[in-house]
């Protein structure tokens, strides 16, 4: 009822029953001024009325507070039932419970608890049911289009069958994986496109493991609408009822084709060499572990050739490490051209090559095999410009009389391949059972050597150097020994050739400089300079970036004079990278180190060359002296290295005399300095410093021009 009907109705009442009280007072004055009781006795008129005063006005008075009090209660359950009204309506356009509807349901209530109030708390026990109902609703269909979001959205592709395992639907990414529209492939039958599964699994095995626990996933080989064949990875699974019976099929899959692209080209790239495309160690080990399984089985032999490039290092110091690859990738593609498709080329490293060859008839046929591979190699290789020749050695193991494991057999190869870079180079040798001892005690010496070089095992012998032209000492070369703690004495040609294979005359080299050195500023302080010490240089040495600063660097730190170092190299060494030799040569000279060419007559000896080095001085090869002067070839080939000296305005020292005779032969063809055991053997350096002392009472006086000679105008 409206707020406003009530308050009309109220006043309405109210105003009748004054209306009343008024017109009944009126009556009573018009009434005869007495009034008599039953018994005829009379009242007068002032008791009369007050006595119906008394009986009309109370219930006036009564009704009037009645429904004063009335009215406000009406009022009171107008307002609300109002609110219950306003209430509803509330919740009827939100369909919720809003602030408004929670004022609406406290007015509505008030302060008593009767019936507008009991339908008040069920108003809103209703509501709060029906909101809980709508919220339910409302996230189940949230739920439901965030699922239709995700299917129809996925990367993945996404399917689903009935129990009987036909397809129900599909979503977006089914179609753009394999072609088919989801209208195409309904009511077909799950996993019927399936050719191939790679483990072999029957399919009916894979329906068996999914029914039995729930779920299955794995790769299948699929096919697409247009024919062609991907892989893929499947995710199967069922939902069951509430009596566990399947009720649906759900699949998941990707099309994996990338990623089996991707491990493919992983498993290549950890298989194969990454500059030639050959096989790589692992690979080999591999293949050769499967041909020895199958060479025990059926009775047959295996043949491992280690092939390792002869001057390599040349070429990639020389011409560039583009050009080394280059020369690779030709070596590489022409051992493939050699042999069977069925036989394994393989690349270990650097220039070592491996050809793994099966079933092979002999040691004839393997050595014909060895020697076709040798001169495929050597055939000219155009780089850098200009054609280029390389050689090689081959080493040979066989299975299974020279090993029956892999790493044997490649170990023995490898040393059948160092007996024939020894035996002279561009050859193949074939593995016995003396380089093995051979390979073992090289493997010791090596040991012993990094030991001794930590220990510092070694002792300076020095050898003196005598000038013609005064007879007096003029110069020594220093010669390492090492002390060997089981071996004692050991002479340079028992572990030198295996400090340079493995490089350790790096560091020991550079030891030999500073013990020089420390020993020269020595003699110095006692007053017995032996004008120049003249140290050994090994290849690896002249080809190390570091070696001319490390050179200047110990001469800083040691105090030396450079003009009292002399650096001996050999011919071999110089003109196998002329161009880097001459280069790392003009540094040390810059520094003030004298420079002699060793075993000079051995090799190409030029003027031409000579004079584009900054040499100070030439030794002719012992090779030539030891026939002097019997052998009249070798007269005229130290007549010859002389003038070549003389011309180049160089010193020329003859070592390896042993005779007064060769002495005197020498003097006379123009040799400047004599080395050799006439002389004096190497001695320790005690001994050298006796000599030292006793050359420099016997010879204060006397002046040398040899020492300085041609060549304090050379360069």
């Amino acid at each position: 009822m409206p707020e406003k009907n009530f308050h009309s109705i109220a006043r309405q009442a109210i105003s009748r029953l004054v209306i009343g009280a008024v017109a009944l007072a009126i009556l009573l004055a018009l009434i005869s001024y007495e009034i008599y009781n039953v018994d005829g006795h009379s009242w007068p008129i002032s008791d009369a009325l007050e006595w119906i005063g008394f009986l009309v006005i109370t219930p006036l008075v009564v009704g009037v507070i009645l429904m004063v009090i009335l009215g406000r209660w009406m009022l009171q359950s107008a307002r609300r039932v109002r609110a219950l009204q306003e209430a509803v309506e509330h919740f009827s356009e939100q369909h919720r419970v809003t602030l408004g509807f929670v004022r609406a349901l406290v007015r509505a209530r008030g302060q008593h608890r009767d019936e507008i109030a009991v339908v008040a708390d069920a108003l809103e026990e209703m509501a709060d049911k029906m909101e809980r109902q709508e919220n339910m609703r409302m996230r189940e269909q949230a739920k439901q289009n965030l699922w239709a979001q995700v299917f129809d959205s996925s990367l993945d592709a996404m399917v689903i069958a009935a129990r009987d395992r036909r397809l129900l639907t599909a979503n977006q990414a089914f179609t753009r994986i394999t072609g088919y529209t989801e209208q195409e492939v309904l009511g077909s039958e799950l996993l019927a496109s399936t050719v191939h599964i790679p483990n072999e699994t029957p399919l009916e095995k894979v329906w068996q493991m999914v029914e039995e626990k729930d779920y299955w996933a794995g790769e299948l080989l699929d096919k697409r609408k247009d024919g062609a064949l991907y892989p893929r990875w499947l995710s199967l699974s069922v939902v069951r009822d509430e009596g566990r019976k399947i009720v649906n099929y759900i699949a998941v899959f990707k099309d994996i084709t990338e990623q089996k692209e991707s491990e493919a080209r992983f498993i290549y790239q950890a298989n194969h060499d990454r500059l030639t495309g050959l096989p790589n160690r692992h690979l080999l080990h591999d293949r050769l572990a499967r041909a020895i399984r199958l060479a025990e089985r059926n009775q047959h032999k295996l043949a491992l050739l280690f092939l390792d490039l002869d001057n390599f290092k040349w070429v990639n110091d020389s011409l560039g490490h583009a050009t080394g690859d280059q020369l690779l990738i030709s070596v590489s593609q022409r051992l493939q051209a050699s042999v069977r498709s069925s036989d394994t080329v393989a690349r270990l490293g650097g220039d070592e090559f491996v050809v793994l060859l099966q079933q092979p008839s002999g040691h004839q046929e393997l050595g014909a095999i060895a020697e076709k591979l040798i001169q495929a190699i050597e055939q000219p290789i155009f780089l850098g410009g200009y054609d280029f020749h390389t050689t090689s050695s081959i080493g040979i193991s066989l299975y299974p009389e020279d090993g029956q494991e892999a790493e044997i057999l490649l170990k023995h190869a490898d040393t059948a391949m160092y007996a024939a870079k020894a035996g002279g180079k561009s050859g193949f040798r074939f593995f016995d059972v003396d380089m093995n001892r051979q390979a073992m005690a090289r493997v010791e010496v090596e040991r012993d050597l990094r030991r001794g070089i930590q220990n510092q095992e070694f002792e300076m012998y020095y050898q003196p150097k005598v000038c013609l032209t005064s007879n007096r000492l003029c110069g020594l070369e220093a010669l390492i020994r090492w002390q060997h703690p089981r071996y004692g004495t050991v002479l340079p040609d028992y572990f030198i050739p295996v400090a340079e294979e493995t490089a350790l005359i790096i560091p020991l080299g550079e030891w030999v400089i500073r013990a020089v050195c420390e020993q020269v500023v020595v003699w110095e302080r006692m007053g017995i300079t032996p004008h120049r010490v003249a140290v050994n240089l090994s290849i690896l040495q002249v080809e190390s970036d570091a070696f001319v600063d490390t050179v200047e660097q110990i001469l800083l730190e040691t105090g030396t004079a450079a003009k009292l170092i002399e650096f001996e190299l050999t011919e071999s060494m110089v003109l196998r990278n002329p161009t880097r030799s001459a280069k790392v040569l003009q540094r040390l000279r810059k520094l003030g180190i004298h420079l002699a060419l060793d075993d000079f007559g051995t090799g190409y000896s030029s003027l031409s060359y000579l004079k584009q080095l900054p040499l100070d001085a030439i030794k002719i090869d012992r090779s030539f002296i030891q026939n002097i002067p019997n052998s009249s070839e070798d007269n005229q080939i130290v007549r010859m290295i002389v003038a070549l000296g003389k011309s180049a305005q160089m010193i020329v020292v003859a070592e390896g005399v042993e005779t007064v005779l060769q002495r005197d032969s020498l003097a006379a063809l123009g040799c400047d300095f004599l080395q050799g055991f006439l002389f004096s053997p190497p001695v320790p350096r005690r001994e050298i410093e006796e000599m030292l002392k006793k050359n420099a009472q016997e010879f204060a006086a006397v002046t040398c021009s040899g020492c300085h000679g041609p060549s304090s105008s050379h360069h």
